[in-house]
């Protein structure tokens, strides 16, 4: 009895440790081995560092920075076996040379981030990371240029320091100069002015138009005086004087104004032309509510050359503000190229005041064809155009960019006219045929392109054909891309 007691048992045990052993082999047999050291895995691309700044290899975080071997222990996950339940998910392993390496890819992205302005200086990124790249003449240049425009933005006073010792480097690139000079400009630290009055002096006239650049962002009263005084000395470039010219139209202040109107008399008395273009293209950055009245002066004066009244137009249509009234005015101009400037002011409207019956008006009438061509534009930057008033205009026009211009009006309004049968076999018969030929004969690559892009909005079985036959014939590249696109 004792001796069957034993075998029972024994068998028992047995029996035990055959259903061990196979549940053992269930929870093991997918298992991924663990990677050694010596398999140095390759780490993954980080594409947005690659992608929005590529540091030199020889920079402070280059490429020696990933070149360091990691692994990760990462069993296959339990939840894509069918023969084992869910459990819970294990902690993972991080190998230290891993987590160092993890940790400089991310000192690395945020200083990226910083360089990119997706992300303030301030945001645990050290400073002096910052000047090592900005000072690393191995760097690309627009990395440099990125870190000190970032560096002077926000520099404090040893900071600024440090910068001002950079801008006395005769070995130190004027572009960087140029850079820290303007961007000092927005900083908030008090001794910033004199450092970029300072290099007003440099020898190299990008030093100097940067400087320049970074008053005109102060625009205090006397960063103004100083800009006015500058076209008045005989003794600096052309290019300085243009950029001081530049400054002081985006000062909004009274007295910049003020400097850049007796700038103009000035000029004039003395027959600058070029100065006085200048000028008058400055105060296009200005509210139109302060210049309407100067530019209208301009517009009147009959022994103003037309380039400069043309200007004018330009520079009004440029402005801040509501500038309808002003460009319908010189729409009604003498002169032809102000005319064109007026209607193209009202093109680039970014919010069109509804002025469609008199622009119509003007086109029925309107003799010149280059300026013709600028009021189909306009219209079409209208909401609503009756297109039975232009269609007789349209169908006269010879000019084959004009006749486009008026094309591609007629192609925008298409759902407003489909029901209209006739005008509908006018486009098959005449606009379709006009098109093609301009997209595989005109001589200039634009009016082929302009030809595609008004077919492709009509948007009729008619029209598709036709672009299907153009991208069979044509050998220029770019339209046949405009079209497959």
């Amino acid at each position: 009895m004792k001796a069957g007691r034993k075998e029972y048992a024994l068998g028992f045990c047995v029996f035990l440790f055959i259903i061990f052993s196979f549940y053992y082999s269930l929870e093991n047999k997918d298992r991924v081995p663990k990677t050694t050291l010596s398999e140095k895995p390759s780490l993954p691309t980080d594409s947005n560092f690659s992608q929005n700044i590529a540091l030199s290899e020889k920079s402070p975080l280059g490429k020696q920075e990933y070149e360091s071997s990691s692994f990760e222990y990462s069993p296959v996950s339990d939840s894509n076996r069918p023969d084992v339940q869910t459990k819970p998910e294990q902690t993972k392993i991080q190998n230290p040379i891993t987590q160092d390496s993890s940790r400089k890819k991310e000192v690395a992205s945020k200083i990226m981030q910083v360089l990119t302005g997706q992300s303030n200086a301030s945001d645990g990124i050290s400073r002096k990371q910052l000047f090592d790249i900005m000072s690393n003449k191995e760097s690309p240049i627009k990395d440099r240029r990125r870190a000190a425009w970032n560096l002077s933005k926000t520099c404090d006073e040893q900071e600024l320091q440090r910068l001002k010792q950079m801008l006395q480097d005769q070995n130190f690139p004027g572009t960087l100069k140029a850079t820290i000079v303007e961007a000092l400009g927005y900083s908030a630290d008090s001794g910033k002015k004199e450092v970029i009055v300072s290099a007003l002096e440099d020898k190299d006239e990008l030093v100097v138009c940067g400087a320049i650049k970074g008053l005109a962002v102060i625009g205090d009263e006397d960063s103004t005086k100083i800009l006015a005084d500058i076209p008045k000395n005989s003794g600096v470039s052309d290019r300085i004087k243009s950029e001081a010219i530049n400054g002081l139209g985006r000062i909004e202040r009274p007295d910049a104004y003020e400097a850049l109107i007796a700038m103009y008399y000035d000029s004039k008395t003395n027959n600058n032309s070029d100065l006085q273009e200048e000028i008058i293209s400055a105060l296009g950055q200005r509210d139109i509510s302060e210049t309407g009245e100067f530019f209208l002066n301009v517009l009147k004066d009959d022994s103003a050359d037309n380039s400069l009244r043309t200007a004018a137009v330009e520079a009004a249509g440029d402005s801040k503000g509501d500038k309808t009234g002003f460009l319908l005015n010189a729409l009604y101009d003498k002169d032809s190229h102000v005319r064109a400037e007026a209607a193209w002011g009202m093109a680039m409207a970014e919010e069109p005041a509804n002025v469609t019956n008199e622009l119509q008006n003007i086109l029925i009438n309107e003799q010149d064809s280059e300026v013709r061509k600028r009021l189909y534009q306009a219209l079409n930057n209208q909401e609503t155009v009756d297109i039975d008033a232009v269609v007789p205009v349209i169908s006269r026009e010879s000019d084959i960019d004009t006749k486009i211009a008026g094309y591609d009006l007629l192609a925008k309004n298409i759902d407003n006219v489909i029901e209209n049968e006739n005008l509908m076999a006018w486009i098959d018969k005449t606009v379709l045929p006009d098109l093609k030929e301009a997209a595989l004969k005109a001589d200039k690559p634009n009016t082929r392109l302009s030809a595609v892009i008004t077919l492709k909005k009509i948007r009729t079985e008619e029209s598709f054909s036709v672009l299907e036959e153009i991208a069979a014939q044509s050998t220029d590249s770019k339209v046949v891309n405009a079209i497959t696109k």
